[in-house]
């Protein structure tokens, strides 16, 4: 459930190794994004992590197939402000 973001620099990448070294034993998946991934994907590799560079496309197609990704999507719509309520029926 956490999500964090580092800078694209050397001292990032190395942020991103320290910030999931715990998880070393799965799989780091990250989106292609035409050139960014490369190097972290390559850096993780050779520090020993398992990496999946996958197609945004795929994982997109499959957030709207499973349903569980679909309500928490729903709900952070709403949480974000986005939709308005009516009132309720009395």
């Amino acid at each position: 459930g956490d999500s964090f973001r580092v800078e694209y620099t050397a001292a990032g990448l190395g942020e991103l190794g320290t910030r999931l070294f715990d998880f070393r034993d799965g799989l780091v998946v990250l989106e292609a994004t035409g050139k960014y991934e490369a190097v972290a994907a390559a850096s993780l590799a050779s520090t020993g992590f398992k990496v999946a560079v996958v197609n945004p496309r795929q994982v997109r197609n499959f957030a709207h197939a499973a349903d569980r990704l679909d309500a928490e999507a729903i709900a952070l719509f709403g949480e974000g402000g986005e939709a308005e309520g009516t009132p309720a029926s009395e």
